[in-house]
């Protein structure tokens, strides 16, 4: 099994490489009111929306090592689909 693996607050996660879809720089995600802090937005690609989730947030670890978001990790699995920042 092949991993994509990133580190968030000094710890290392991964992700089953054959889920990452594409890995994205520098996109505009557009926000969505009355969501919790984790969800980060929507973001419109090649004519599909995805969520866009922190998973530093999500996983109550602080924010991301990026002020701004510049990378986004697009995840794919069987009919689901998922943005993350790690």
């Amino acid at each position: 099994m092949k991993l994509f693996s990133f580190k968030i607050d000094g710890e290392f996660y991964g992700i089953e490489a054959k889920y990452v879809y594409r890995i994205l720089e520098d996109v505009k995600i557009t926000p969505v009111c009355l969501m919790p802090p984790c969800y980060l937005g929507l973001l419109y690609y090649r004519g599909e929306l995805f969520d866009v989730i922190n998973i530093g947030i999500l996983l109550e670890k602080g924010k991301s090592a990026f002020e701004k978001v510049n990378r986004i990790v697009i995840l794919r699995w069987s009919d689901k689909k998922l943005a993350v920042v790690p």
